[in-house]
């Protein structure tokens, strides 16, 4: 029967063991058991190790590392190449001769013609052919190319004033008189002249890889410019934009009732005239119009009466009125460039002056829009002006005269080589920012999207720029568009604020945390992986 359940007893002949020899006992237990659960230990130690250093990584990686994916390149590669063709004819075979000498003059001057590097015009003259000058002035097919079409006339065929030298049609032909007695050698620079500075822009050309380049010009080239070539050097330089948008701001001033100046003051030739302007351009930029009236502006605050009692509004005057305007206007939700003719409607006469003192039918503003007084030539004045802030518009020396037509179809041409020339150099000065950027500051994230973009660029400008010949302009606007957004994606600038130091600052804390532990347990897994056996 066992009685080992009652409290203090003991078998016959069981010995009595001690306290010290019941814990040797434990002890020797427990020691071989902890030998045999080690290897477990170890492997659950490596285990927790391992996690927090994957982990730790994967935290430091995303958020302290910053992540630059790979830049594309390539931009630099697409040339800026331009080619025309100059198609010369003669309206009279008495002409041949002087038509082969100025063939001749002009491949030699093509061959040596001062170009705004990187871009690079290359042209040739067509063979010498005979039309009739009335086949010249009905000939309106659109051209389907940069060429430059020239005409020379002899003095009887001649049938514009006897001074003008050229005169530029509204189609894709320019006149150019030829006198029995002028001199050859101001006929070819006349000629030249026409080609370089008027019918292709080399001088504006030039202009815009200055202001790409960010080139300082020097004092004494603008001392001896012409006052109206001072004027155009702001214009000149600005950026053409692919879309506008347009604004026409009718302000009211002394009207008893809105419905009564709504009836009474708008010219009705004006939005016809606007819309079909914006159709002839479409092709180089969009222009979408609207209009907005404004009646409640006080005007005689910005009016000034002059020494012959005229109300005028001068230059300064003009400036306080357009901010006026701007905090009056109602707002845009559009991306586009807006551009605001300011069109004034009163009772009584007002004059706008220019900062020379001197009366004009309207003032623009750069990258702004304009003023302009409604007259029996508001429409004449607002093209004017449109004309002026698209670029389109140019000095013509005293000799030359144009058709007086919105745009002519040698408009368009330059407009369109200024265009392909502006967008290519605004696509790669884009790249090329934000290339600097990446290379110089540490912090600016460089994402898969943004680098998506610059690829697209590159190659919308590698595209457009592979037909030298007519250019493509709708993938020049991509290469602009994807540009500009890579270089103004706010994803750059995640980071920015958020130096290395402030990084380690903030994590080194947190990750002692976690790496203490796990680098205590590294020693011994080191020891249990050598002396194991």
């Amino acid at each position: 029967m066992d009685l080992s359940w009652i409290p203090g007893w003991k078998k016959e002949g069981e010995k009595e063991r001690t306290v010290n020899e019941i814990r040797d006992a434990r002890s020797k237990k427990y020691k071989e058991y902890s030998k045999g659960q080690y290897p477990y230990r170890m492997l659950s130690s490596l285990y927790i190790f391992s996690i927090v250093v994957i982990l730790g990584v994967m935290a430091y990686e995303k958020k302290v590392v910053t992540y630059r994916a790979h830049f594309p390149t390539g931009e630099e590669k697409s040339n800026i190449s331009v080619s025309i063709e100059i198609s010369l004819i003669v309206t009279d075979a008495s002409l041949n001769g002087i038509g082969e000498e100025v063939k001749s003059y002009m491949e030699t001057s093509l061959e040596v013609l001062d170009q705004p590097l990187p871009v690079r015009i290359e042209g040739k003259v067509n063979t010498l052919n005979i039309r009739s000058l009335s086949w010249v002035l009905s000939d309106d097919s659109p051209s389907k190319s940069l060429d430059v079409f020239i005409a020379l006339v002899p003095s009887k065929e001649w049938t514009h004033f006897s001074a003008t030298s050229v005169y530029l049609t509204k189609g894709k032909w320019t006149l150019v008189q030829i006198r029995d007695d002028e001199d050859k050698a101001k006929l070819f620079s006349r000629i030249e002249n026409l080609v370089t500075d008027v019918l292709l822009g080399i001088p504006h050309l030039g202009l815009i890889v200055k202001r790409d380049r960010r080139e300082r010009m020097e004092p004494w080239r603008i001392a001896t410019m012409s006052p109206e070539q001072q004027k155009r050097l702001t214009w000149d330089c600005n950026a053409l934009s692919s879309s506008y948008s347009l604004r026409l701001v009718h302000l009211h001033t002394g009207c008893s009732s809105p419905s009564s100046c709504l009836s009474s003051s708008l010219p009705s030739t004006l939005l016809p005239s606007l819309y079909r302007f914006a159709t002839l351009v479409k092709d180089v930029t969009t222009l979408s119009i609207r209009s907005e009236h404004i009646f409640d502006l006080y005007l005689p605050a910005f009016l000034e009466e002059d020494v012959q009692g005229r109300q005028t509004i001068t230059q300064p005057n003009i400036h306080l009125l357009l901010k006026e305007i701007d905090s009056m206007a109602s707002p845009t939700q559009s991306i586009d460039p807006q551009l605001k003719i300011i069109i004034i409607h009163s009772d009584q006469k007002i004059v706008i002056v220019d900062g020379e003192g001197e009366d004009v039918s309207g003032a623009s503003v750069s990258e702004w829009g304009g003023v302009i007084v409604n007259t029996e030539r508001v429409t004449e004045n607002v093209i004017s002006s449109l004309r002026m802030l698209l670029g389109v518009d140019s000095h013509l020396p005293a000799s030359f005269k144009r058709e007086a037509v919105p745009i002519s179809q040698w408009e368009l041409t330059r407009l369109w080589i200024r265009s392909v020339v502006d967008s290519s150099l605004r696509t790669k000065l884009s790249i090329r920012a934000l290339r600097s950027l990446i290379k110089d500051i540490d912090n600016l994230v460089f994402s898969d999207d943004i680098s998506s973009l610059i690829s697209s660029s590159i190659s919308s400008l590698s595209s457009a720029l592979s037909n030298a010949r007519m250019p493509s302009l709708i993938a020049l606007r991509d290469a602009v568009v994807n540009a500009e957004r890579a270089l103004m994606d706010s994803s750059l600038l995640s980071l920015l604020y958020f130096p290395t130091e402030q990084k380690f600052g903030i994590f080194l804390p947190l990750i002692a945390l976690y790496f203490a532990p796990a680098f205590f347990l590294l020693p011994r897994i080191i020891y249990y992986c050598i002396f194991r056996g």
